[in-house]
């Protein structure tokens, strides 16, 4: 009989416990993930007053001074409608937008919007900001009885697409790339009732379980999940540490 020392039983019970839980969450059957009905409260931001907001099922609005400045690029992560988004503007060149997988701290399979603009034009994913100037001068967008200008995107990509909306001191700055090259423009992200991401990502709840953080479930209950799992954890890199010492000597 093959004998199964204790790190090998703990392996075992970790993985096995991590794999059976992966394939129970990815084949929930979504009758049990309703919730109590959550109501939606509409805040219109005064940039973007203009903006049918009641017509989308969730939005979020920043301007660039929000942003993180690194490498002369503001840079904007946040969530919205089930789906993680970025936003990157790089002041002289271009804008750019995509929607990517996360867990914890590491992110990975980036998908890249493509702008289209109210005619349906196709900027690729990369919008230049010459060519937003282009846009803003064709569709002859500015206000007389207002100061601010609103040009509106859709942007596109195999899984999803979102409408997103540029507000800017019109009479301050004039074209959206002199706004944006002094930090001085705003965001409004907007995604439709049949866009928001219902599917689940195992990862991420696996995720907010160690750490505590899962939604809707009682901190006692998460606890009795997760420490646990952390101890065996631990043991295994406790034993893992104890084999490796003899070789590091030499």
């Amino acid at each position: 009989m093959v004998e199964i020392s204790t790190e090998q039983s703990m392996l075992i019970t970790v993985v096995s416990f991590l794999s059976v839980f992966f394939i129970l969450v990815m084949t929930m059957p979504t009758a049990l993930l309703t919730s109590a009905p959550q109501y939606r409260t509409v805040t219109t931001p005064e940039y973007f007053e203009a903006v049918d907001i009641q017509s989308f099922a969730q939005t979020y609005n920043f301007s660039l001074s929000t942003c993180e400045w690194t490498s002369n690029t503001y840079l904007k992560t946040f969530n919205l409608g089930g789906w993680n988004l970025y936003f990157r503007a790089i002041p002289t060149h271009w804008i750019e937008s995509a929607h990517y997988a996360q867990w914890w701290i590491f992110s990975w399979d980036f998908h890249y919007f493509e702008w289209y603009d109210k005619q349906g034009i196709n900027y690729g994913k990369e919008l230049e900001l010459t060519e937003l100037d282009s846009v803003f001068l064709t569709l002859n967008q500015t206000q007389p009885s207002s100061n601010m200008t609103i040009m509106e995107f859709t942007i596109k990509s195999d899984q999803t697409q979102l409408s997103v909306f540029f507000s800017w001191n019109h009479t301050q700055w004039g074209y959206p790339s002199n706004a944006i090259n002094n930090g001085d423009f705003h965001i409004l992200y907007c995604i439709g009732f049949d866009k928001i991401n219902t599917s689940i990502n195992a990862w991420n709840l696996v995720g907010m379980i160690l750490f505590f953080q899962a939604p809707n479930i009682h901190p006692v209950l998460n606890a009795i999940i997760a420490i646990p799992i952390w101890v065996a954890i631990a043991y295994l890199i406790y034993i893992i540490i104890l084999k490796a010492i003899p070789f590091v000597g030499g």
